[in-house]
């Protein structure tokens, strides 16, 4: 495990807090144990914004949680077992004291719809009394319209394995059509975020005719509206998103865009780059 002196520096350099950096740490580590697992690593696509942080951009926003698409189909209890073996092998080679905490799985019938897991932590802050927990979200009734990609985990910390861990990642036009649906089902910060950052600034890295194709694919599995994204960005729902702006993003990241900026420069790409 790192030292204080690292999670300090490191905080420092990049302008969060050193709560943060040792929650990506243990984030980190967490995405390198599953992606070892040899079930799970083949079985569960990482996704959202932690992917875009985590094996895309090293300057991206940072997260609080770990959200997966599952290959094939799991039952809750082999996931638990599997997970427990992961925190295992991560304090042994780590040092970092995983444990799971809660669970809990959702059901449509017989069909399972996601598991949500908490896993409880001792990180390098030595924070023993009331452990720190981050959350894991597994979905299993998502489709994804393109195949899973494996991308190197982007080295950050001295103790990461070397060379870095393939994880298997949702593609970059996947993330972004899922954050686009996303948009129009709830509007966070968080998505907003990536979105325009996706849009903006990485829209050369991006097949842009691909995200359009895939978003309406995603918006017929949940019965949405694609057409409706327009309204997303109105006043009455930025008025909406403009109370949480600043308190949900001013933690992950050093400086949190204006709002204002933010939707006026995404308005322009959904027009620009795909007719939105």
């Amino acid at each position: 495990m790192i030292g204080l002196p690292e999670v300090q520096r490191l905080a420092y350099r990049v302008g969060v807090s050193a709560r943060m950096i040792e929650r990506d740490y243990v984030l980190t580590w967490a995405i390198i144990g599953l992606a070892r697992h040899p079930a799970l690593g083949a079985a569960m696509a990482l996704k959202g914004g932690t992917a875009l942080k985590k094996v895309y951009f090293a300057d991206w926003r940072y997260s609080e949680d770990l959200d997966f698409t599952a290959q094939q189909s799991i039952t809750p209890e082999v996931l638990l077992a599997q997970l427990g073996d992961i925190a295992q092998a991560v304090r042994d080679e780590a040092g970092i004291e995983l444990a799971v905490a809660s669970s809990e799985p959702r059901w449509d019938g017989e069909r399972l719809r996601n598991v949500t897991v908490y896993l409880s932590y001792v990180g390098p802050l030595h924070r023993t009394r009331r452990r720190r927990q981050f959350k894991l979200d597994f979905t299993f009734d998502e489709v994804m319209v393109n195949p899973p990609v494996r991308r190197s985990l982007l080295t950050v910390y001295s103790d990461e394995p070397r060379p870095a861990t393939p994880v298997l990642a949702y593609p970059l036009e996947e993330i972004c059509a899922e954050k686009l649906r996303t948009l129009l089902q709830r509007t966070q910060p968080r998505d907003l975020y990536d979105v325009w950052r996706l849009l903006v600034e990485c829209a050369a890295d991006i097949d842009l005719p691909l995200v359009v194709e895939t978003f309406q694919a995603k918006c017929l599995h949940k019965g949405l509206a694609p057409e409706n994204l327009a309204q997303v960005l109105a006043p009455a729902q930025v008025d909406k998103i403009h109370r949480a702006w600043a308190n949900r993003l001013e933690g992950q990241m050093a400086e949190v865009p204006s709002l204002e900026r933010v939707v006026r420069e995404t308005r322009r790409a959904l027009r620009a780059h795909l007719a939105l």
